[in-house]
């Protein structure tokens, strides 16, 4: 079967910055934002993230993805390692204020 790739969006993907933390023990942040996606994947347990009254801990078997101008909260209970991408995607989701 052949697909024709015209018909899927082609989104324009800039990473303007990628961040491996092996000792991320100071963070604590209130009221983030920034017009930018947001990836973080906690490889060990440490990290929480809010949004509104929703707790979302960061665990090695899941990611979180933060939309542009949504604004979430950050906690480190402990050292934790974490990896983190702030990267512009156009074309790819209709823009809306979510966490998933």
């Amino acid at each position: 079967m052949m697909v024709n790739m015209g018909h899927y969006l082609q989104p324009e993907i800039k990473i303007y910055r990628c961040d491996y933390e092996t000792n991320c023990s100071f963070w604590n942040f209130s009221n983030v934002s920034a017009p930018y996606w947001r990836f973080y994947w906690g490889v060990t347990l440490g990290g929480e993230i809010f949004h509104k009254q929703n707790k979302t801990v960061l665990e090695p078997d899941s990611f979180i993805l933060i939309s542009p101008n949504t604004y979430f909260s950050t906690k480190a209970h402990t050292a934790f390692e974490l990896r983190c991408q702030r990267t512009a995607l156009k074309n790819l989701f209709n823009q809306g204020n979510f966490c998933v």
